[in-house]
């Protein structure tokens, strides 16, 4: 995935459009996977959108969400805003347990 991430890098796009980038890599390289994004964004002004079911590794990462519910958006905002508008929802099982300690 980094390799891929670097070849798109060369046509210096505007937009990064990534779906499930993860899903076949471990806990360390999804990790270097996303800081390396990260560095991208934040050096090359480059947008990052990611298409993610798991947003464990992701949350950290990310400045916004936006929740799809039958092809529509339910819900978006930044990852502190979301959580309690999904809160006792069936959406709250796709966020990481530790968002369970927002005091919203």
């Amino acid at each position: 995935q980094i390799l891929n991430v670097a070849s798109a890098m060369a046509t210096e796009p505007d937009l990064f459009l990534l779906d499930e980038p993860t899903s076949q890599l471990d806990p360390v390289a999804s990790r270097q996977l996303f800081e390396l994004l990260k560095h991208i964004c934040e050096e090359f002004g480059t947008t990052i959108i990611i298409a993610e079911q798991r947003l464990d590794e992701i949350l950290p990462y990310a400045d916004q969400l936006l929740l799809l519910e039958k092809g529509k958006i339910a819900v978006k905002g930044n990852p502190k805003e979301v959580y309690p508008e999904v809160k006792n929802t069936k959406m709250e099982i796709f966020f990481p347990s530790y968002m369970k300690l927002l005091k919203k």
